[in-house]
């Protein structure tokens, strides 16, 4: 059973957890487009490769969500969600009447195997780990010729992959900071793990000959960084990907494709291009507008010609909504580009990014109602602005001032830049931030990347990440120093006291022996001494964040271990609210105790009310894992509440107001979709 107690000292296991990340890409191959037949395009001198594109199918109200072509190009596969869950249909890839293959609600990610015998996909029941199976289809009849069979038993995270000779399935599992990739036999058996623990990965391809298996994986030192890496299928030690691998050695899909990250939102309505394995996009894809392409499947068909794509019907808008009840209301215009940042100094307006001719603009909305203002121009912030959650922009409580970050030539590291309001002036703080995220990094109540006046950020020192704390003028002081693996994990300010998690070694003596961190810690300045206020057995903590009174601290954990006492179907759900009550100077005054929550996957935005009688935060809830902003109470009992019940959008991200009246939020509304193969010819595509 899971226990709270004074130290921890036993491993973590390698168990299942849902992973929705904000950001989450795929690996492939650095290559180069000789021949491309392509024109130029206007952005940063991209050649523009204009499909010729053949519109397969359209729904008013199915959702099309990822697709894939048979070897033959006879069968397109697709998972659709309406209102009944998400199935796989399967339509001829010259249009007519799709058929259904699955009888259930939970199916994403269809693969077809190589002879276009058998697909693979993934399957999420409600309370129940996501595991992947297979169907056997009849390429006359376009039809199943049979029922599905199960593969996996463990969890199975996004993004499997099919071996060239159809024998194996590769996939990945584990938690944040131990993840694996596991490979097992596509008619089911014993999996095995291939490779070593990772802090985060994701698959890309087998190679073609199917002896390796390439992948991206986040480096631990640069959390913004991203290496290449094969692994024989064999097992062994992985090698990092310097050079293009070539021949029967390469993967299979050399390319990617992904959001241009222009000056736009770098959301739904920005244009898609080619990229190499490292981001470096070398062609512009010419698509319809909100076009979107693949995310957990190989994008292109076998032969490379070919690309699926769905175009949705997107409304992106900013909505408030009261704490204590009421109706939402929408600010601004739904025009599909708009994502919220924050609020005014007063609470009396919403801050919001909007595109508005190509370009986007900060805009403010009165919380009364009236019209929505542009108050000044986004700040560019370079390649990585789709990636907005990891590279926000922060404005002081005086909202005089902003705070942005921009990539750092030669560097993989950013710079942080302060930004005068009134004249636009610019002034670097560092040119190596280490981290700087909309989540992890908070003040007292949950205050994003901000402490009073102050701004807080991670610097790069060496083999130390420094938390630091800058005004908007003058210098920054330094709060602690941690070793770079625990440079990510995270951390809640409260005047000079950082409470944050650690490993099981004594206080202060380096890298954790287990990972991620048991325990969390409390230390006050660079130099004090860590006292533990809560440790928890097989659980991860995300955020913590400091009461705004700063006698409690309060943070996000997901409860791990065996699967029957980490069961979603039971009392609450995986993650729940550690709350310990703290001292001045560290100690504990109220033992640490646990709250469950509707809650099941992923949490975020963890956030006190002022005065200190609940916390929202943002995740997942069953039965069908949508997204809600939760009202947990933590003083005085009372159940935890759905604030964001009645909303029938997509929910994304969300502030609380100053004065904790409000929620404002993000949502989306899809209205119908449809699915279209584009046929990019032959010249794009690299002989091997």
């Amino acid at each position: 059973m899971n226990r709270l107690s004074t130290s921890s000292r036993s491993g973590v296991p390698l168990t299942r957890r849902v992973l929705i990340t904000l950001g989450i890409l795929t690996l492939v191959l650095l290559s180069i487009l000789p021949g491309l037949n392509a024109q130029e395009g206007s952005a940063g001198d991209l050649p523009v490769i204009e499909p010729r594109l053949t519109r397969i199918i359209g729904s008013d109200t199915l959702q099309i969500g990822e697709a894939a072509l048979s070897a033959d190009g006879r069968w397109v596969v697709y998972s659709a969600t309406s209102p009944g869950g998400s199935n796989l249909w399967v339509i001829s890839s010259e249009g007519g009447e799709p058929s259904r293959l699955t009888e259930t609600r939970d199916v994403s990610e269809p693969a077809w195997f190589p002879d276009g015998g058998r697909i693979a996909y993934r399957s999420a029941p409600p309370g129940a780990q996501a595991t992947i199976l297979t169907v056997p289809f009849d390429g006359e009849t376009g039809r199943a010729s049979g029922a599905p069979r199960r593969v996996t038993l463990d969890w199975a995270h996004q993004g499997f992959r099919i071996s060239p000779d159809a024998r194996s399935i590769a996939y990945r599992t584990g938690i944040p900071g131990a993840v694996v990739i596991k490979v097992i036999p596509s008619n089911g058996g014993t999996a095995r793990i291939v490779g070593e623990p990772s802090q985060m990965l994701f698959i890309a391809d087998w190679s073609v000959d199917g002896k390796f298996i390439y992948y991206r994986a986040q480096e631990p030192e640069a959390p913004s960084t991203w290496s290449v890496k094969r692994v024989s299928v064999e097992g062994g030690v992985s090698q990092n990907v310097e050079r293009e691998p070539t021949g029967d050695a390469a993967p299979a899909v050399p390319f990617r494709v992904r959001t241009a990250a222009a000056a736009g939102s770098g959301g739904e309505g920005s244009p898609l291009e080619i990229q190499t394995y490292d981001g470096r996009p070398v062609a512009r894809l010419g698509l319809p507008q909100n076009a979107r392409a693949a995310r957990w499947i190989p994008p292109f068909s076998q032969d490379g010609r070919h690309l699926l794509t769905v175009v949705s019907d997107v409304a992106r808008s900013v909505r408030l909504l009261p704490i204590e009840g009421g109706p939402p209301r929408q600010l601004g215009e739904a025009s599909g580009g708009e994502y919220l940042l924050g609020w005014s100094p007063d609470g009396e307006e919403v801050l919001f990014a909007s595109v508005l001719n190509g370009r986007t603009a900060i805009m403010s909305a009165p919380v009364e109602g009236g019209a929505a203002r542009e108050i000044s121009p986004m700040p560019d912030r370079g390649p990585s602005v789709s990636d907005r959650w990891a590279n926000p922009v922060t404005f002081s409580p005086d909202g005089r001032y902003l705070t942005y970050s921009t990539p750092t030539p030669g560097s993989t590291d950013r710079t942080l830049v302060v930004r005068s309001m009134a004249n636009g002036e610019d002034r670097v703080i560092t040119n190596s931030l280490f981290y700087h995220e909309a989540f992890r990094l908070v003040g007292p109540g949950g205050t994003s990347n901000r402490a009073g006046d102050e701004f807080l950020y991670l610097e790069r020192n060496g083999d130390q990440v420094e938390l630091k704390a800058t005004p908007p003028v003058g210098p920054s002081r330094l709060l602690r120093s941690f070793p770079l693996a625990e440079g990510q994990w995270g951390k809640g300010v409260f005047g000079d006291r950082v409470a944050y998690a650690a490993g099981d070694e004594e206080p202060g003596e380096g890298i954790s022996s287990r990972w991620p961190p048991p325990r969390i810690v409390v230390a006050q300045g660079p130099g004090g001494v860590p006292r533990e206020v809560a440790s928890l057995e097989a659980a991860t903590f995300d955020d913590i964040v400091w009461s705004p009174d700063g006698r409690w601290i309060a943070a996000t954990t997901f409860v791990i271990g065996d699967p029957e006492e980490a069961s979603a179907v039971d009392e609450g759900g995986y993650i729940k609210v550690l709350v310990v009550g703290v001292g001045p100077d560290g100690e504990v005054t109220v033992p640490a105790r646990l709250i469950d929550t509707p809650t099941t996957g992923s949490a975020w935005d963890l956030r006190w009310l002022p005065d200190g009688s609940a916390v929202i935060l943002y995740g997942q809830s069953l039965p069908d894992f949508a997204f809600d902003i939760f009202l947990v109470p933590v003083q005085n009992g009372g159940r935890p509440q759905v604030l964001t019940r009645d909303e029938t959008g997509g929910i994304g991200f969300n502030t609380l107001s100053p004065d904790g009246k409000y929620v404002a939020y993000q949502t989306s509304v899809r209205r119908g979709s449809s699915l279209w193969l584009a046929d990019l010819g032959d010249a794009w595509w690299r002989e091997r």
